[in-house]
Formats: structure tokens, sequence, C-alpha cells
């Protein structure tokens, strides 16, 4: 299981990431953050919903210095549909470019309250330990 630590309650030392990152065949990036959304629309709206996330969200996250990629992940659940925005980031201080200096505040569209149910206040972060190349 991956070791995922919460940046806001749990930093891990400079050193030790460096120490873990040279052990590896391809380095990890000390700094590297991962931002994860969560939203719900109603499951007759999911499909627009995901093409508007295609077309309107993905563009923006793209769009920024130091977004590294963006995923957007989909799980259908009777009449509702859940959503994730899974973003990596070269630092915080490149999510500030996105996100502004409210780094936990989640962001949204005008476009969103045709679509979502509710509108979370905070993502997630988390720095990330490990990866593999796809």
């Amino acid at each position: 299981m991956a070791d995922f630590r919460d940046i806001n309650n749990n930093r891990e030392s400079d050193s030790s990431k460096s120490d873990r990152c040279q052990a590896r065949t391809r380095p990890c990036s000390p700094t590297m953050i991962c931002r994860i959304w969560h939203g719900r629309t109603p499951r007759h709206k999911a499909d627009a919903y995901a093409s508007f996330l295609e077309q309107r969200a993905i563009p923006d996250y793209r769009s920024v210095a130091g977004n590294l990629s963006v995923q957007v992940l989909r799980r259908d659940a009777g009449d509702v549909t859940h959503f994730l925005t899974v973003t990596l980031w070269v630092s915080e201080q490149a999510i500030r470019g996105f996100a502004a200096d409210e780094l936990l505040a989640a962001k949204y569209y005008p476009e969103d309250a045709e679509y979502l149910l509710e509108f979370e206040r905070e993502v997630q972060h988390f720095v990330v330990s490990a990866h593999a190349p796809v």
C-alpha cells in the first residue's frame, strides 16, 4: 500500500525525502503534491458534467505552470455520480497559481451550479511519496 502523508499534518524532512527519492530508479520530486477534489451530480446530469470537466476544467488546470497532470475519475452509484479530480503539482507554490492563497479551498466555476448537488468547501492535498511512470 502506498504511503500518503497528509501535507498539512505529517511533514517529512527534506533530507528523508531526498534519501527516499534517490533510492528509486526513477527519482520522485520531494515536493510533488496531489490535490484531490470531490463532487456529486445527479446521475442524469453526469455525462454532461463529465464533458464540461473535460472541456473547461482540464484545460484550466493544464494552463497553470507547475501542473504535472490531471485525471477526472467517475463512479456511478444509483441516482448519484461521484467525480474526483486528481491533479499533480510540482509544489504548493504552483498550486497557488491555480487556487490563490487559500490552498485547500475548492475552486468552482459558475457552470458548476447547473450540475453539482453540493459544494464541498475544501480539497485534500497529499505529498506524493512514490510513483511510477504510466
